[in-house]
C-alpha cells in the first residue's frame, strides 16, 4: 500500500519545494542578470540607435 501524505505533510513539503526553487531561481537570476547586464547595455544602445534613425527618416 502506498504511503499517503497527510494534508499538512503535503503543504509543508510543497512549501519546502517552492522555497528551494525560489533559492535556485534567485541564484540563477543573479548570474543571469550579471551576464545580461552586459548584453542588455549593447541591445538597448542598438534599439535606441535604430529608433533614432527611423525617427529621423520619418521626419
Amino acid at each position: 500500500m502506498p504511503h499517503v501524505m497527510s494534508h499538512d505533510d503535503y503543504k509543508s513539503y510543497l512549501l519546502r519545494f517552492k522555497w528551494k526553487i525560489k533559492q535556485n531561481l534567485a541564484v540563477q537570476k543573479s548570474l543571469h542578470d550579471h551576464e545580461m547586464g552586459e548584453k542588455n547595455t549593447f541591445w538597448v544602445g542598438l534599439v535606441l540607435n535604430l529608433i533614432t534613425q527611423s525617427t529621423l527618416d520619418v521626419i
